[in-house]
C-alpha cells in the first residue's frame, strides 16, 4: 500500500546542499594542481623559445603561467651573462664601460611576443570563464524560480521527484561569481525548508483522499454484487470490465480496510467471470459477438462521418478517433466467415470517405488565409486602442485576451505574416513600457513604507524593557494600528520584516498572559483588520469568507462520507471491524471540532465586515 512521504524520507533522498558541493569542488581543484620540475638554467635561448611556443596552448593555464615565469627568469640570466661578456670585451678594446649600450636582442623579442600571445590567451580564457560564471548564475536563478513554483504549487506524488531533479540540475552547475554565492544559497535553503513544511499538509490531504477512495471502492463492491443478478451475462461481463477499470483507477484506501475490501471485491468478480466463461463455451457464439463489435465500430465510424469537423484542430482530433477505431478493429477476433468480407468492406469504405473529406478540407484551407489576415488586423486595431489606458490590471487582462484570440486564428499569407505580427507586438510593447514606468513610482512608495515599518518594529522592541503596564499595552496597540495602516513593502524584505514583527509582537503579548485561544483570536482579528485596511479590502474579505465557507462545506462532506462508511461496516464481522469503526468515530469527532472552530472564525469575519459593526 502507498504510504505518505515522511520528511525524513525526503531529506534522505535530497542532493547535498550548496556548501557540501562547494567543498567537493575545492578538493577537486587541489587534486589537479600540477608542478613543473624542468631545469631551465641549462636551456639555450633557442630552446627557451621552442618551449615557449609549445607552452602557449598548454591546457593548464596555471601551470603554463609558472613555466613562463621560470623560463623568463632563465632568459634574463642568459641575457645578463651575455651583457657582462660584451661589457668585458668592450672594455678590453679600450672603451669606457659607462658608454656601453647593449645591442637589440631579436631572440628576446620573439620570446616576449610568444609570452604576450599566451597572456592574451589567458586573459581571453579568464573573460570566458567569467562569462560562464554569469551564465551559471542565471541558470541557478532559473532553477530557484522553478523550485519556488514547485514549493508554492499544490503538492503531488511527483513533487519529491521533481524537487530531486531540480537539485540534480543545481549540483551539475559549477562556479558562479563569488558575490552571488551567499545570496543563491540562502534562497536555495529557504525553499527547501518551505518544501518540508508544506509536505505535512500534503500528507494530511492524502489521508483524506484515502478515505474518499474507501467510499468509492465500497460503492464498486455493491455494483459488482448487482452484476451477479444480471440476466444478460454478456452485458454483466462487459459492465464488470467497467467496474474493474474504475477500481484500478481509484487510489489507495486506509491499510486497515484494504485486505477485507479487496477480498470481497475479488470473490464477486470471480463469480461474474465464471458465469461468463460458461456461457461463452461455444466458439460460434464468440464469433457472433465479435461481429457485433465490428458492426458497432462501423456504426461509430459512420456517425463520425455524419458531420465533418470545421477546424484543423478538430480534424486532428477526429483523425485520432478514426485511427483509434482502426486499432480497436485489429484487436477484435474473427467473425463468422459469411460476414467477413461485407463487414470489412463497410468499414474500409467509411475510412476512405473520411480521408477524402480531410484532403478536400485542407485543400481549401489556403483560401481562408485572407480572412485570417483581416481578423488579425482587427486585433491590431483593438490592441492599439488600449495603449494609452492607465488601468493597468484590467488593460493587461484585455491585452492577454486579445493574445489568446490571436493564437486561435489560423495562418495568414506568408508575405503579410511578419508585418502584421510586428504591428500587434508593438502595441503590447508600448503599453508595457508605460506600465513599467508607473510601477517604478510604486516601488519608491514601497521603500518608504519599509522605512516606516522598520521604525515601528524598532519601537516595539524598545517596549520590551518597559514592563507590562497598561501604558505599554496601549503603546503596543497603537504601534500595531500604525503597522496595519502602512502599505506594501518590497517583496524582498517582506518575509524577514514580518517575521521580526511577529516575533516581538508574540513576545510582548505573551507578557500580558493571554491564553492560547485568546492569542489565536487576536492574531485572526489582526489579520482581518490588516485586510480591511489594505487595498481592495472588500474583495479580499469576500474571498476570505468564501474560502472559510468552502472549507466548512468540505469538512461537512467529509463527515457525511465517514457516516456512510461507518454504516457500511456496522454489521461487519471481520477481525478489524471494531478497530475500523473506532477510527471512523475519532475522525468524525476531529472533523466536528474543526467545523466549530471555523464557524467561530467565520462569525468573527462577518462581524467585522463594513456595515456589520
Amino acid at each position: 500500500m502507498e504510504e505518505p512521504i515522511s520528511q525524513e524520507t525526503v531529506k534522505a533522498n535530497l542532493i547535498p546542499t550548496e556548501p557540501e558541493a562547494q567543498h567537493q569542488e575545492v578538493q577537486l581543484a587541489e587534486e589537479v594542481v600540477a608542478e613543473d620540475n624542468t631545469d631551465y638554467s641549462e636551456f639555450s635561448k633557442d630552446d627557451l623559445i621552442t618551449r615557449a611556443g609549445e607552452t602557449v596552448h598548454h591546457p593548464d593555464t596555471r601551470l603554463a603561467t609558472e613555466i613562463f615565469r621560470r623560463m623568463r627568469a632563465a632568459f634574463d640570466l642568459l641575457q645578463q651573462t651575455e651583457r657582462q661578456q660584451l661589457i668585458t670585451e668592450w672594455s678590453a678594446a679600450g672603451n669606457d664601460p659607462r658608454e656601453f649600450k647593449a645591442p637589440s636582442d631579436p631572440l628576446r623579442a620573439r620570446f616576449n611576443a610568444i609570452e604576450q600571445q599566451f597572456r592574451e590567451r589567458k586573459a581571453d580564457e579568464k573573460r570566458r570563464a567569467e562569462e560562464e560564471k554569469l551564465a551559471n548564475y542565471k541558470r541557478k536563478k532559473e532553477i530557484l524560480d522553478r523550485i519556488s513554483v514547485l514549493v508554492e504549487a499544490e503538492e503531488t506524488q511527483e513533487s519529491l521527484k521533481q524537487l530531486k531533479d531540480l537539485q540534480n540540475e543545481w549540483k551539475k552547475i559549477r562556479s558562479i561569481p563569488n558575490e552571488f554565492k551567499d545570496e543563491l544559497f540562502e534562497r536555495y535553503k529557504f525553499y527547501l525548508d518551505k518544501f518540508y513544511d508544506n509536505l505535512s499538509k500534503f500528507n494530511e490531504l492524502k489521508q483524506l483522499d484515502r478515505e474518499k477512495n474507501l467510499s468509492a471502492k465500497i460503492e464498486l463492491c455493491l455494483q459488482a454484487d448487482k452484476l451477479l443478478q444480471e440476466d444478460n451475462i454478456r452485458h454483466g461481463f462487459n459492465q464488470l470490465a467497467i467496474v474493474q477499470e474504475e477500481w484500478r483507477n481509484v487510489g489507495p484506501v486506509p491499510r486497515e480496510a484494504s485486505d477485507e475490501l479487496w477480498k470481497r471485491f475479488k470473490e464477486t468478480c470471480d463469480k461474474v467471470v465464471a458465469r461468463y466463461r460458461e456461457k461463452m463455451a461455444d466458439q460460434q457464439s464468440l464469433r457472433e459477438e465479435n461481429l457485433k463489435q465490428k458492426v458497432l465500430l462501423c456504426e461509430k465510424l459512420e456517425e463520425l462521418n455524419s458531420l465533418w469537423p470545421s477546424t484543423p484542430k478538430e480534424w486532428k482530433k477526429r483523425t485520432e478517433e478514426v485511427e483509434a477505431l482502426m486499432e480497436d478493429w485489429k484487436k477484435i477476433g474473427q467473425v463468422p466467415k459469411e460476414d467477413n468480407d461485407s463487414t470489412w468492406e463497410r468499414f474500409k469504405n467509411g475510412r476512405k470517405d473520411f480521408f477524402q473529406a480531410k484532403k478536400n478540407y485542407f485543400g481549401k484551407l489556403d483560401s481562408d488565409r485572407d480572412t485570417n489576415l483581416k481578423a488579425k488586423q482587427d486585433l491590431c486595431v483593438a490592441a492599439e486602442k488600449l495603449i494609452e489606458r492607465s488601468d493597468w490590471g484590467k488593460t493587461t487582462e484585455e491585452l492577454l485576451l486579445l493574445q489568446e484570440q490571436w493564437k486561435k486564428i489560423g495562418p495568414v499569407p506568408e508575405k503579410e505574416s511578419e508585418a502584421v505580427w510586428k504591428r500587434f507586438r508593438e502595441a503590447f510593447d508600448r503599453f508595457f513600457e508605460r506600465k513599467n514606468a508607473a510601477l517604478k513610482v510604486r516601488k519608491q512608495e514601497e521603500k518608504e513604507n519599509l522605512r516606516i515599518k522598520q521604525e515601528i518594529v524598532a519601537q516595539m522592541e524598545a517596549l520590551d524593557a518597559q514592563g507590562d503596564g497598561e501604558d505599554v499595552y496601549k503603546q503596543l496597540r497603537d504601534l500595531q494600528t500604525r503597522w496595519m495602516q502602512t502599505g506594501y513593502v518590497p517583496a524582498s524584505a517582506k518575509e524577514t520584516l514580518q517575521k521580526r514583527y511577529q516575533e516581538v509582537a508574540d513576545k510582548l503579548f505573551g507578557r500580558f498572559r493571554q491564553n492560547r485561544e485568546q492569542m489565536k483570536e487576536s492574531m485572526l482579528r489582526e489579520h482581518l483588520e490588516t485586510m480591511m485596511s489594505g487595498p481592495d479590502a472588500s474583495n479580499r474579505l469576500r474571498s476570505e469568507e468564501r474560502r472559510m465557507r468552502d472549507r466548512i462545506n468540505g469538512l461537512r462532506n467529509d463527515a457525511s462520507t465517514i457516516e456512510n462508511n461507518m454504516a457500511f461496516f456496522a454489521n461487519s464481522k471481520g477481525a478489524n471491524a471494531d478497530q475500523i469503526r473506532k477510527q471512523f468515530e475519532e475522525k468524525r469527532t476531529a472533523l466536528e471540532q474543526q467545523i466549530q472552530r471555523l464557524e467561530k472564525e467565520l462569525k468573527m469575519l462577518r462581524s467585522m465586515k463594513p456595515g456589520n459593526a
